[in-house]
């Protein structure tokens, strides 16, 4: 039996429209899992909101204790502990041999990492893959889900109340308060999004405001995850980099829309450069599993699909 933790998350969610999963569980049933004997189990549960993470930590560090708890719970021959990149504190030409610094590491990443060290501990045939930034099927975040939806997906209190007062808008019919410093965008239809969608092009603050033009990920479409899984599986490896060729996030936006794209903030741009050793095995070179014009083209046919 094949069974899948966080099936109802992005990764999660992605993972079932590539394989059948016999046995699918998160937060609300992962207790049937107990008496399941699984031949693979995939754990794609844990929460993935980097700022949040880092806004309360403490929350956070309970969060990735649960998951332990949950983790013991699962009886497996294989175990494979979907992770994050940001175990690196400075992600720029590191890979799997790199010892990880976890001094000055946000607690986004060293929580993530302590959990990584606890599988690589606790249990014998486990895989460990770490995922860069992603796009797919349900993208509700990161600079790709800003630049075509335009639609802040958290917006601060003081902000918030700034856009009712100056706007003769009813946003609370899309946002609500989350008791966290934040409104938080609810689900929407279709018809609504393009009504939100309109509302931000016609004003100085939308979701790209977030985004410095001088940022640099790594994007990794969601859609060959399981293939990669399913490849790194069978030449038997511990710990996976998924990589791409990095992308500025101003090159994306200009390759796609063919307009020019400028917002410098006060902070430290971000870049990542994470390599893999095992980039050759997936018919990668110079450690990315993908390179920077099969990305691109990738990510325009994502943006296509999407309008």
């Amino acid at each position: 039996m094949k069974a899948l933790v966080g099936h109802t998350g992005f990764v999660g969610s992605n993972l079932c429209n590539q394989v059948c999963f016999e046995g699918l569980f998160n937060s609300r049933n992962i207790r049937d899992i107990d008496d399941k004997n699984s031949d693979l189990v995939i754990y794609a549960g844990v929460r993935a909101e980097k700022y949040l993470a880092n806004l309360h930590p403490e929350q956070d560090r309970r969060h990735i204790e649960d998951t332990i708890e949950n983790i013991k719970r699962i009886k497996a021959r294989k175990f494979v502990l979907i992770s994050t990149i940001d175990i690196y504190r400075d992600p720029v030409g590191v890979d799997e041999t790199t010892m990880v610094d976890e001094a000055g590491l946000q607690p986004y990443g060293l929580h993530r990492r302590a959990l990584e060290k606890w599988v690589e501990a606790n249990i014998a045939d486990s895989l460990i893959v770490r995922l860069p930034a992603l796009y797919g099927r349900n993208l509700k975040k990161n600079f790709l889900f800003d630049m075509m939806n335009l639609i802040p997906t958290m917006i601060k209190v003081e902000k918030y109340q700034e856009l009712l007062l100056k706007n003769d808008f009813n946003l609370n019919r899309y946002y609500t308060a989350q008791g966290n410093d934040f409104y938080k965008v609810n689900e929407l239809s279709a018809k609504d999004r393009e009504t939100l969608k309109q509302f931000f092009q016609t004003k100085d603050f939308n979701a790209l405001v977030y985004n410095d033009s001088r940022n640099q990920y790594q994007f990794y479409n969601v859609k060959y995850l399981w293939n990669h899984i399913e490849q790194a599986l069978k030449q038997g490896l511990r710990l996976l980099n998924i990589t791409s060729e990095p992308l500025p996030v101003k090159e994306i936006y200009e390759y796609v829309y063919h307009q020019e794209f400028t917002n410098i903030m006060n902070s430290r741009p971000a870049r990542y450069d994470i390599r893999s050793i095992h980039a050759g095995l997936f018919s990668g070179e110079n450690g990315y599993i993908f390179n920077k014009q099969f990305v691109l083209d990738d990510i325009q046919c994502f943006v296509n699909e999407g309008k």
